[in-house]
């Protein structure tokens, strides 16, 4: 008698062999959805993966250049997004019971809303292009100060030997 293998109660195949299954198309149309800015719960739904089996699938070495790509994508689409809330004034005013025309803080307030909020994605998505610039002011001391303002007294050239220099153009 052959040995019976044994059933899990669970689908046949694991989400990781879902995911490792799927067809080109498949797996267009879901860094097409992260770019589009579909949230990762409704991807997972549409591929029938728990959220957690995508995430780790994005993360593989062997997903990451298309997830950063969607991702860049995704960024992009944000801030079109932060433009198209930004410019839409149909609900900035409101007209009161006695005919008078007021602004409406509350719309505008939700739309700066969103707006902060597509910033945040935006910056997340690619720290590169739209990721707060960070700036470092130090205080330089002792011999290297002296250096650094002989340097900028000489109109910003790095001396590199034997009577050469480069410019800061030339960095």
């Amino acid at each position: 008698m052959p040995a019976t293998q044994q059933v899990s109660k669970y689908a046949p195949y694991s989400a990781q062999d879902k995911l490792n299954n799927l067809t080109a198309d498949q797996q267009q149309d879901i860094f097409s959805a992260i770019a589009n800015g579909d949230g990762y719960e409704h991807i997972a739904k549409q591929a029938g993966i728990a959220k957690h089996s995508l995430i780790s699938w994005l993360a593989s070495d062997e997903q990451a250049t298309n997830y950063a790509r969607a991702n860049k994508l995704r960024a992009i689409s944000l801030v079109d997004s932060m433009r198209t809330t930004a410019e839409d004034d149909s609900k900035d005013t409101m007209v009161q019971a006695d005919g008078r025309i007021t602004s409406n803080p509350s719309a505008v307030a939700r739309s700066k809303l969103r707006c902060d909020v597509y910033k945040w994605q935006a910056q997340v998505c690619d720290r590169v292009q739209f990721g707060d610039k960070a700036t470092v002011e130090h205080d330089v001391a002792g011999p290297l100060a002296a250096f650094l303002q002989q340097i900028q007294a000489q109109g910003s050239t790095l001396p590199i030997g034997q009577g050469r220099t480069i410019e800061h153009d030339d960095l």
